[in-house]
């Protein structure tokens, strides 16, 4: 399997289905001082995600959870949103679309601590009201929950479990890293363009053994995940409505892989189809997959 280099960090919080106000765009800038174990891609992608969440909760406030949480912050620097990818708050609204490409800019600061400033511009809308969650998680060698894992070797088999409390139709796609997003789910010679999906149910994906779900077995793809370099990151899209939708236009380019697209046709696709419909939910899972 080509480079499905999956560090997972699979939020507990699930995304929600939402009714939303017309999108606006803005702009914003957000600094980040990366500890010295994160490596500079991660750093930067950690970056780019604080400074659109520091936007959205600037924009449109923030709601914060009923459960009783700590809150972490970096030492040595300050920073004001670590609340976010630790899922302490959660802010009300929705990133839809980055326009252009972020601009970053690396320094570093007097007593030698790295810091990476980012500005990004993108489309947002805020969140109105909660109407239902769906859960993912993704399972190293095994089918089981328990098997949800943070890190992948190459030559990991990996699964993926969904459960809604509501029926809906359901795609997966998987970003690369570099510039190609495969659709793992319709399977590659399924004719559908979403998996329909029942309330309440748990599905396994990937999985032959699991072929209970109107999909026949010969039909169902499962990935042992390679990589080419000593640690690369993917990251897996997870793209649910109660209603159905039609899946990005892609192609089989080989045989041996699921059906493929470039990183900017996607995103045009999940941004148009997110706009149209804002009832579309979707999960991003980053993953990362380390060489033996």
């Amino acid at each position: 399997m080509k480079r499905l280099s999956l560090i997972l960090i699979v939020f507990s919080i699930c995304h929600v289905i939402t009714l939303a106000q017309k999108p606006k765009v803005v702009k914003g800038e957000y600094t980040y001082y990366p500890p010295s174990t994160q490596s500079f891609d991660e750093a930067r992608r950690e970056a780019l995600y604080r400074a659109q969440m520091q936007i959205l909760a600037d924009t449109y406030g923030t709601m914060m959870n009923m459960s009783s949480t700590t809150v972490v912050q970096n030492s040595g620097a300050k920073s004001d949103v670590d609340m976010f990818s630790l899922g302490e708050s959660t802010v009300k609204g929705e990133w839809i679309e980055t326009i252009g490409e972020p601009e970053f800019t690396t320094s570093v600061t007097g007593n030698g601590m790295l810091s990476i400033k980012v500005i990004v511009t993108g489309k947002v809308r805020e969140i109105k009201e909660y109407k239902a969650d769906f859960e993912v998680k993704v399972l190293r060698n095994g089918l089981e929950d328990k098997f949800e894992n943070s890190e992948f070797q190459e030559g990991d088999d990996m699964f993926v479990s969904f459960r809604c409390p509501t029926e809906g139709y359901l795609t997966i796609y998987l970003y690369d890293g570099e510039s190609s997003v495969y659709c793992l789910l319709p399977y590659q010679n399924q004719s559908s363009s979403v998996i329909e999906t029942e309330a309440g149910r748990k599905y396994v994906f990937f999985s032959c053994m699991h072929a209970d779900y109107g999909v026949q077995a010969s039909l169902i793809d499962e990935y042992t995940l390679t990589c080419s370099k000593s640690l690369e990151m993917n990251r897996m899209y997870v793209v649910w409505s109660p209603d159905s939708f039609i899946k990005a236009m892609d192609s089989i380019e080989d045989a041996g892989m699921p059906r493929v697209l470039d990183l900017k046709s996607f995103q045009n696709w999940l941004s148009k189809l997110r706009v149209q419909n804002n009832k579309v939910a979707v999960k991003t899972v980053d993953i990362v997959i380390k060489k033996n």
